[in-house]
């Protein structure tokens, strides 16, 4: 039996959500394998992704059932959680939608093609993706698509893509000069601009986004996968400041609650950042000897509940 990789944390809060008022409960054996993502359904289910099935909870995680997906032998890595409440499911075989709480998959497809990335704006709950070197978008949930934005509207290789609550488009290209570049856009795509920012101890670029609605967006900097630094993009000043110094062992997913407070699921267990006192704190940590006989705490996901 393989040892899991993640341990399902659920996390019970007040609005204050102070550390006192968190409980963590550490539900029953879901699987012999690790363990990747979850959404709480409509219906208060919650469904968990394992690296090779799916399985759902109607008790809150004291008992599961195994679930039939739509591919077989293929590794679910990200759930996502649509505004109609439909579920998105990210594998290494292409994108699948549930329309049922995960009974049924379909697989949604551009032009036969397996579509491999995506962002979803849930205010205007709109799907898009880079495909083809263009970025086309959906507004029924992946059934169509149309194109939005044409390569040759784009900066050199976008390699991520989001628009935020107030229209604006950031994307991050990859540059001749084998670099990552920062790229903002005001205009709906007609111009772009590069946002210079100071990098930190290690040189770290932003390779990616993570984008939780509002005036939040982080830039995401994965370095030979051994940690990640996190960088704060300010909206209204089209600067970025590192948003906390220190180095995770690579952040796998971030988590805000109702107070505006963050939580980073990394590979050395879950941290709470205090906005208000801007403080960061090692809230959670279960240390268990990996597959390589390393004392690891991997924590891939946090649910708020």
């Amino acid at each position: 039996m393989r040892n899991i990789l993640l341990f399902v944390i659920l996390i019970s809060c007040t609005a204050l959500c102070f550390a006192k008022n968190l409980e963590f409960k550490t539900l029953g054996l879901v699987g012999d394998e690790p363990l990747q993502s979850m959404v709480e359904l409509p219906d208060g289910s919650i469904l968990i992704a394992a690296e090779h099935g799916l399985f759902k909870s109607t008790d809150k995680g004291q008992t599961w059932d195994l679930l039939e997906f739509a591919q077989k032998d293929t590794s679910i890595y990200k759930l996502k959680l649509l505004k109609n409440g439909s579920v998105l499911a990210s594998t290494d075989s292409g994108l699948f939608r549930s329309d049922d709480f995960g009974l049924t998959w379909k697989e949604i497809v551009f032009n036969s093609k397996n579509i491999n990335n995506y962002f979803h704006n849930y205010k205007k709950n709109i799907l898009y993706s880079i495909l083809d070197s263009s970025i086309y978008l959906s507004s029924d949930n992946g059934d169509n698509w149309n194109l939005f934005l044409k390569k040759e509207s784009l900066p050199n290789k976008t390699w991520d893509f989001i628009e935020t609550d107030n229209g604006d488009f950031f994307c991050v290209s990859y540059g001749l000069d084998y670099k990552y570049h920062l790229m903002v856009s005001k205009d709906k795509g007609l111009t772009w601009n590069e946002i210079y920012y100071e990098k930190n101890e290690y040189d770290d670029e932003i390779s990616g986004f993570i984008y939780l609605n509002g005036d939040t967006i982080f830039g995401k900097s994965d370095h030979g996968y051994l940690y990640s630094s996190i960088y704060l993009i300010n909206l209204e000043k089209d600067s970025v400041n590192i948003f906390y110094k220190d180095i995770y062992y690579f952040i796998y997913d971030i988590t805000k609650d109702t107070a505006g407070n963050f939580y980073y699921a990394t590979r050395l267990g879950l941290y709470k950042h205090d906005i208000i006192n801007n403080s960061v704190e090692l809230i959670f940590q279960k240390t268990y000897l990996n597959d390589c006989l390393e004392n690891v705490s991997i924590i891939k996901d946090v649910l708020i509940i």
